[in-house]
């Protein structure tokens, strides 16, 4: 084959600019430290490279966004349960030195005006925010768990659900001797007929406490569900305040429901009949709500009805509503469904979700400040009954003792000292069953700090494994897309001298032309 001059300087430009074009790719090499500039010099490094770079950026998501947000999330959660936690044992320790028999009434007076303080806080970290957004509401961020003042013209229809472990047993001093201090007095005493009193009864009712004291009118039955799931309905008899001379004088198939109180007294077949159901539904009607009063829609099925009774938009009574409660879904209410798993959850690692808040209902609950009020309201009886008792002394020191009125002063005082004596022993009672009834929120919140605890802790962990991934990713990266300088140093010199020896070997070959033969 026949090799002209046009032949050999052809291959050498090809040549040399191979040489050449390796030198550039060597160059850039050491200029970005890079393998590569575009996917089409190496697809493999290409395709690796791109989900080495999708996993890191996953990492840094769940390292630097999501686990920093959960963790802020839980730790302000387990401050607010440790301060609730301070709350709870202080007001136990209160309990326990009320129970004592030592303390008179002044000192347990001193005690309860504390634990009224308490009431007011128990609630208070009930409302925490992290970041804007309250932690113990569930997915309602935006709102709080409590009135933060009061809103006494807002007016609920609530539904609450209780078991027959709701159902407790109270003592009520039962007296005939109605009176007060306004009944009897110098003007009165003379034409008072003592002889109709009788001496007192500590009488013991089951009962249903709702989660609000001083509501108003309810639907009048009670629904409950058995065992086997059959539903029935039992109607409430009469409403009533606790303050009424008959307030529970109840039959064994009735029901009363008290106003003032908020409870549903139960006759003793009626009790019977709730003992073994599944499932106790009552509604009822709240207008009015104090600071620190717990919303209905955090906890209840429930109908804001505030705009369904404003007299200007053709204000339904409250006794229409619970005779038809059709009208709720009117389009001057607003229904809430409470739903109790409504859990925030965040990704915290690959295929890994982590719960991040803690539902307020199962925590703050109603009983917390209704356990508190049962103590306040009877040692509240107490001291009434010494004051009234201590006026009638000084009433009954103006007469002669062998006077009528001294003899009628004499009656009462006796009465009412027998319904001191009764009022004390519930008053002791409850301070007694309080410490267990506090001691259970306290294990309750103790169980759910714990949660809140080994959830950090599984947090924590995930940080710590995603920490090894980032750097093990980053490594592989780097060692996929990254040149190591000194090698690439080596063959750019390599190639250098092929490029010089290309070149003065074409200088050599193509020096000689045709002329030079002629």
């Amino acid at each position: 084959m026949r090799i002209t001059n046009g032949m050999l300087t052809s291959n050498c430009l090809t040549n040399i600019n191979r040489n050449k074009s390796e030198m550039d790719k060597l160059n850039t090499q050491l200029a970005t430290q890079k393998k590569i500039q575009k996917p089409s010099e190496d697809p493999i490094t290409a395709i690796r490279a791109l989900r080495y770079r999708y996993t890191s950026a996953e990492i840094s998501q769940y390292l630097d966004r999501n686990i920093k947000d959960a963790n802020g999330w839980l730790e302000v959660t387990e401050d607010a349960l440790k301060d609730t936690l301070g709350l709870l044992e202080e007001t136990v320790d209160y309990f326990t030195q009320a129970s004592n028999g030592t303390n008179d009434l002044s000192n347990r007076q001193i005690i309860v005006s504390t634990l009224k303080n308490y009431r007011a806080q128990m609630y208070s970290n009930a409302n925490t925010d992290h970041s804007g957004r309250t932690i113990f509401t569930g997915y309602k961020t935006n709102d709080t768990y409590t009135f933060e003042k009061p809103a006494l013209q807002t007016s609920y229809m609530i539904t609450e659900h209780f078991t027959p472990d709701s159902i407790d047993s109270i003592n009520i001093v039962k007296s005939a001797c109605d009176i007060s201090t306004d009944t009897v007095n110098a003007n009165t005493i003379s034409s008072l007929d003592v002889s109709g009193f009788s001496t007192c009864d500590y009488v013991s009712y089951n009962r249903i406490r709702l989660a609000y004291n001083t509501v108003e009118d309810c639907v009048p039955e009670v629904k409950y569900t058995s065992a086997s799931g059959t539903e029935s309905t039992m109607s409430v008899t009469a409403t009533r305040k606790s303050t009424d001379a008959n307030a529970y004088d109840i039959g064994d198939d009735e029901i009363i429901y008290l106003k003032d109180t908020g409870e549903l007294i139960f006759g003793k077949n009626t009790y019977s009949n709730l003992t073994s159901a599944k499932d106790i539904e009552f509604t009822y009607a709240k207008v009015g709500f104090e600071q620190g009063d717990i919303k209905p829609e955090q906890c209840f099925d429930c109908y804001e009805i505030t705009d369904l009774i404003d007299p200007a938009k053709g204000a339904k009574s409250l006794a229409d509503i619970t005779a038809d409660l059709d009208l709720l879904d009117s389009e001057f209410t607003t229904k809430y469904t409470y739903n109790p798993d409504q859990n925030i959850s965040y990704t915290i690692n690959f295929n890994q979700e982590l719960n991040i808040n803690a539902i307020g209902s199962r925590v703050f609950t109603a009983d917390m400040t209704r356990d508190l009020d049962d103590v306040i309201n009877a040692t509240a009886a107490v001291a009434d009954l010494e004051d009234m008792i201590e006026s009638l002394k000084r009433l009954q020191s103006n007469y002669a003792e062998d006077s009528e009125e001294y003899a009628k002063l004499t009656t009462l005082i006796d009465i009412k000292n027998q319904e001191r004596d009764y009022a004390e022993e519930k008053m002791q009672k409850l301070f007694e069953a309080s410490l267990t009834r506090y001691n259970k929120h306290f294990d309750r919140l103790t169980l759910e700090k714990a949660d809140i605890g080994a959830r950090m802790t599984r947090l924590d962990l995930s940080k710590s494994r995603l920490e090894s991934q980032k750097t093990v990713v980053t490594t592989l990266k780097t060692e996929n897309e990254s040149v190591k300088v000194t090698d690439v140093a080596v063959e750019y010199a390599a190639s250098e001298a092929v490029y010089d020896a290309s070149l003065t070997a074409a200088g050599k070959v193509i020096q000689k032309s045709l002329l030079d033969f002629i």
